[in-house]
């Protein structure tokens, strides 16, 4: 049954722009005031003005020239602190795309380096610590077993496997060998005080940093090799009698170059026994250095880091990696080299590892890590979210937030200014208050109850991000397939959601980020790294994006013009746009329902175009107990106010 207030009162009334954006969970005739039952590529603040009055979204334009990995799609962007010698900070941004990676320090142009990354990733991720990016090279993984042996000098072979159908590459490819015998040393004898170990009547080997070293029945963790006689313990209070026998272990596991390939092996450099062993075939971490503008495989010091993660951050001064399963790894706090997860226990940096799941239980594979100062670090599966609290190596505790709802992918998510995290789950986009430590909250149900449900993530590469100049969330959904998909601008401090499209599916984002280039000192600016290698971004004064016209549309209504059962008559039309607004075209349709008055197809009342400035009224004197007004541009435009006056039409027929 209409409500009284849904019907305008006679004379002329003011119909306000849909502020409160798209709204498509109630009924037809239940729709909120001052929503919309469809839009496309408008929002709520106009883009001449910034007023809250309604108009087309802002244009995209090139933010970066040329084009970035032969016109293939940007798979990272991210930026990292240089400090010169004079103390002055600057930011350079590096972008990969094709694998090829580039450089800007000018906030115009790219330059390239040497070295390359996966080509076949739609989305990497990077970290920043001390003027370097860590960044997750991976792919899935092309082979791994338990049945290697190696053999005839570094010849890694495994039954079944022609190694030559793989696709490896030498240059890029790395292989993981462990489960191989202990080189065990022991010659001499030796003594130490506060942690320095020398040895008498030996030489200690080349690999004996992050061995372990037993005296008497105590072990020891080895942190440095000194010189051929010395090395350092990690504890400097151990002392040890001179003239003591010792022997001192460590596993050869480690990550070896592959040098060739052949089909019934694969030859890795390095020092390995012949023995047998597991393998995987994968790619290992890469690091660009800011101060050198270089990129190189990461030289691991002790342990053997994680091979093929796509997920990394940085938390607690430590380098974090998880996926494609459900393991997490963290280096040693302070050095993004060290993963030694055999290091003294009582060593609270230690490098640590661990999961996302109940004892007892195998945990999902791990599908975002959020982390938040050094207080907690939020890792999410695709149906349940963990906060890990404190240090894993100092006390800290891992606890379950949700064992329902998850993140669907690594960029499906932002964090706020206030620390709230909002993310795409299965269920829609939901939010977590700062703190990390309250139950996910649904944003999008309760105006989209089916718009943003089970996207998926295998055949849509998912971003997000906060744009602190319009207060605002950027979602995109970007299809890997070759087509248009919808994206959302979410207006968070009045949750309202507003789809968009790009001119060109081309210029579909499938990584973002907030940076600002070195000519700009006042703001950030949302960066897109686009499908077509171009980095892009908004421009208030853009009427296009990139050239290409884009469409934009707005439904006022449904309006409900009388009461049930009763006909009304709209006598007049009136619109008011900005002084240099472009011209859009208007449809006033009528019909007896309020879901029947939204159709293209429905009775056109009335139609025309309105142009900058005070436009004459209309007399459309169409019939109709529900109406509905669409406003459609191809430019810049926004509407000041639009007027509707309304007759009684008597009795509905």
């Amino acid at each position: 049954m209409a409500r009284e207030e849904d019907r305008p009162p006679p004379g002329p009334v003011d119909v306000p722009f849909p502020v409160g954006g798209l709204y498509k969970r109630a009924g037809y005739q239940r729709q909120p005031p001052h929503t919309t039952a469809d839009c496309l590529n408008v929002r709520p603040f106009d883009t001449l003005e910034g007023r809250e009055r309604g108009g087309a979204r802002p244009g995209i334009i090139k933010a970066f020239t040329p084009a970035l990995g032969s016109g293939n799609p940007i798979q990272l962007l991210a930026p990292v602190s240089v400090v010169a010698t004079s103390g002055a900070v600057t930011r350079t941004l590096v972008a990969a795309a094709n694998g090829a990676v580039s450089f800007s320090t000018n906030g115009t142009t790219f330059t390239g380096v040497s070295g390359t990354l996966n080509s076949s990733a739609p989305k990497l991720q990077a970290a920043e610590h001390n003027q370097k990016l860590y960044i997750a090279d991976y792919r899935a993984v092309k082979v791994s077993g338990t049945n290697g042996v190696i053999a005839e000098t570094n010849k890694l072979s495994a039954a079944g496997v022609d190694w030559t159908t793989l696709g490896i590459s030498t240059s890029l490819d790395v292989c993981l060998v462990t489960g191989l015998p202990d080189s065990t040393y022991g010659t001499g004898t030796i003594g130490a005080t506060f942690g320095v170990v020398t040895l008498s009547g030996g030489t200690w080997p080349s690999w004996v940093a992050g061995g372990a070293l037993v005296v008497g029945g105590a072990t020891y963790y080895v942190k440095t090799r000194d010189s051929d006689t010395q090395v350092t313990l990690a504890s400097n209070l151990v002392t040890i009698a001179a003239s003591s026998t010792y022997q001192v272990s460590k596993s050869p596991d480690d990550i070896f170059p592959i040098s060739a390939v052949a089909t019934g092996y694969i030859t890795l450099t390095g020092t390995l026994p012949n023995a047998s062993c597991s393998y995987q075939i994968g790619r290992r971490i890469k690091v660009f250095d800011a101060t050198t503008n270089t990129l190189s495989s990461l030289v691991h010091t002790y342990g053997i880091p994680p091979v093929g993660c796509p997920l990394m951050c940085t938390y607690r001064d430590r380098l974090v990696l998880a996926g494609p399963d459900q393991v997490w790894y963290m280096s040693r706090s302070g050095d993004p080299t060290d993963f030694d997860y055999g290091a003294d226990p009582n060593d609270v940096q230690r490098p640590v590892a661990g999961t996302t799941s109940d004892a007892g239980s195998i945990g999902e594979p791990i599908t975002a890590l959020i982390p938040h100062s050094d207080d907690y670090l939020i890792l999410a599966t695709a149906n349940s979210l963990w906060a890990l609290r404190g240090d894993p190596a100092f006390g800290g505790q891992i606890e379950a937030l949700s064992r329902e709802v998850g993140i669907l992918s690594a960029g499906a998510w932002c964090k706020l200014p206030d620390a709230t995290v909002v993310f795409l789950s299965r269920d829609g986009l939901c939010a977590i208050p700062a703190g990390g430590a309250s139950y996910p909250v649904v944003v999008s149900r309760e105006k989209l109850p089916r718009e943003l449900i089970n996207v998926d993530p295998p055949n849509n590469v998912i971003s997000m991000i906060y744009d602190s100049r319009d207060r605002g969330i950027h979602l995109y959904i970007a299809p890997t397939a070759i087509s248009n998909g919808t994206h959302w601008w979410l207006d968070w401090e009045n949750k309202t959601f507003w789809p968009m499209q790009f001119a060109n599916q081309k210029y579909q984002p499938y990584t973002v980020v907030s940076y600002a280039p070195p000519i700009v000192t006042t703001f950030q600016y949302v960066m897109l790294g686009c499908k077509d290698g171009y980095v892009r971004r908004y421009r208030d004064t853009a009427a296009n994006d990139d050239g290409i016209a884009f469409s934009s549309h707005v439904v006022y209504g449904p309006l409900r013009l009388a009461a049930p059962g009763d006909d009304a008559i709209v006598t007049l039309l009136a619109a008011d746009l900005d002084a240099t607004s472009s011209p859009v075209t208007w449809t006033l349709r009528l019909a007896d329902t309020s879901e029947g008055c939204l159709p293209d197809s429905a009775y056109a009342a009335a139609a025309g175009t309105w142009r900058g400035g005070r436009n004459r009224p209309v007399h459309p004197r169409g019939r109709g107990p529900a109406a509905s007004l669409k406003v459609s541009g191809a430019a810049m435009w926004a509407i000041e106010s639009v007027m509707l006056q309304v007759a009684p039409g008597g009795r509905l027929k």
